[in-house]
């Protein structure tokens, strides 16, 4: 099924998506529309993981960046999934996963057992 994104008729601010895979975290992001009507998701959306979390490091376990990982497939490895980049990224603060990665940076990986905490806890902040 194609993905498909539409403005609301009754309220222009409110962009519907459709189409996306059950397992896909983009409903997380805003949509946005530039001055030529194209829609983007809003990657750059600053999201901040609670603190009870974020200084607990029970949640955690560590990894030194290698020369060839990427976001994508750090996640791959940890997770078993590339789609959970952007909990690799949101669980280092990363607003640019584009940019923000190097080998032998130390990053924090949210443990298996303990992702779906953060992940409920982003659909109820932001109603997914």
């Amino acid at each position: 099924m194609p993905i498909d994104i539409q403005q609301s008729i009754n309220n222009p601010d409110n962009i519907i998506v459709t189409g996306l895979s059950d397992k896909s975290r983009l409903y997380m992001f805003n949509v946005i529309k530039d001055d030529t009507s194209n829609y983007y998701f809003n990657i750059f959306k600053n999201y901040t993981m609670p603190d009870d979390f974020k200084n607990n490091g029970r949640f955690f376990d560590t990894y030194t960046v290698d020369n060839n990982d990427w976001w994508d497939n750090i996640a791959a490895h940890w997770y078993d999934t590339s789609e959970l980049w952007w909990l690799v990224c949101f669980t280092n603060d990363i607003v640019n996963p584009f940019e923000e990665i190097y080998p032998g940076k130390i990053i924090k990986i949210f443990k298996r057992e303990y992702y779906n905490v953060i992940i409920q806890n982003l659909k109820e902040i932001y109603k997914l």
